[in-house]
């Protein structure tokens, strides 16, 4: 998977396919396209596609709430797992806040899903 790091977290998310706005920093608003692989935060998953959830062994009767990474990878972070995808020509924008907030939030697109 390639990764795009940001530290500018009030730019719009744009699909980078179809350039559909995919999240309105302004009014933190989401709406995912087609190419739309996963959105999360360090809290968790908003929007997680089948395709993901197969690729990472993560079962479709676990709640998006429910999802932890440790259970599927050595690792307990949302950055490590949604940077695990393996899906082919996947690309993922990992955007972080930096201190004293240091939140991350990960938005993941491929074409051929």
């Amino acid at each position: 998977m390639k990764v795009i790091e940001s530290n500018n977290y009030t730019d719009d998310i744009y699909c980078p396919f179809c350039k559909q706005k995919i999240v309105d920093m302004n009014e933190y608003h989401t709406n995912v396209c087609s190419h739309t692989l996963f959105i999360a935060h360090d809290e968790g998953f908003e929007f997680i596609h089948d395709q993901v959830r197969e690729d990472l062994g993560i079962p479709k009767e676990i709640d998006i709430l429910e999802i932890e990474p440790e259970d599927y990878i050595d690792d307990d972070g949302f950055d490590a797992l949604t940077s695990s995808v393996s899906i082919k020509d996947a690309v993922k924008f990992a955007v972080y806040v930096p201190p004293p907030g240091c939140m991350g939030a990960y938005y993941g697109f491929s074409e051929n899903i």
